[in-house]
């Protein structure tokens, strides 16, 4: 695992001014948080095309104001900063709502439409009524096993194991059940029982995925258990 003086919050929070690797991480993790502070946002009555204002210009204020220099490293996870943070924002955006005009935020980084289209149906059709913090919470875990897979998918592409990815994908997250392993066994040239072995052997890899993204964001290695704890707790209420 990397030292934590090199992980992207680490990057980020002991900076005033971020130097270029410093700005990377900022940008990555900007990129990864969008999900879950958009549906925090929607969750607060906002129309979508305020809401994707206010993210995204949430954003751009985390440098311009000085957030980040603001920021209270002592708590450890960018998570919590970040919540915090766009709370203060929401405020400031009601406050000013009757004089604000929409659009005038300047774009800190350039988001991918077919992501936006994805977040608001995401946020229009959540299966049960979520408070704003629990509709953060219930699309930051999905966000963190989102980035883990991909990890996972590059991981096994460069090995040469793409198909075996694609095959085994289904079975990550869900226990198969009579039957299920023999159709893609059969595509891998594989038995069912060494493809069962297979997946129980990605499983594994997906679970470090998932802890790798976990660490880049808190400061102290400690945490990374209880986060880990958090995400599946989320998860099993809003299975």
């Amino acid at each position: 695992m990397a030292k934590f003086n090199t992980t992207r919050w680490s990057l980020i929070a002991r900076a005033s001014d971020l130097d270029p690797d410093g700005q990377k991480a900022l940008e990555y993790l900007c990129q990864a948080y969008w999900p879950p502070l958009f549906a925090y946002v929607m969750r607060h009555g906002l129309e979508r095309e305020d809401a994707q204002d206010v993210t995204q210009e949430f954003f751009s204020h985390l440098l311009e104001k000085g957030w980040l220099s603001r920021a209270d490293i002592d708590r450890g996870k960018f998570r919590t900063f970040l919540l915090s943070a766009m709370q203060c924002h929401i405020d400031q955006y009601w406050r000013a709502r009757m004089t604000q005009k929409r659009g005038g935020g300047k774009s800190f980084f350039s988001l991918n439409e077919s992501l936006v289209a994805h977040e608001i149906q995401h946020a229009l059709c959540a299966t049960r009524p979520l408070s704003p913090e629990e509709a953060y919470d219930h699309r930051w875990a999905l966000a963190v096993l989102g980035r883990a897979l991909e990890r996972l998918r590059m991981e096994t592409a460069t090995a040469g194991k793409a198909e075996w990815f694609l095959q085994m994908r289904p079975f990550l997250c869900e226990e198969a059940r009579d039957g299920d392993y023999q159709v893609p066994a059969a595509a891998l040239g594989l038995s069912t029982n060494a493809f069962a072995q297979a997946v129980q052997r990605l499983r594994g890899r997906y679970r470090q995925a998932v802890r790798a993204e976990i660490a880049g964001t808190v400061l102290d290695p400690e945490m990374i258990d209880e986060e880990m704890e958090i995400l599946l707790e989320i998860l099993r209420k809003n299975h």
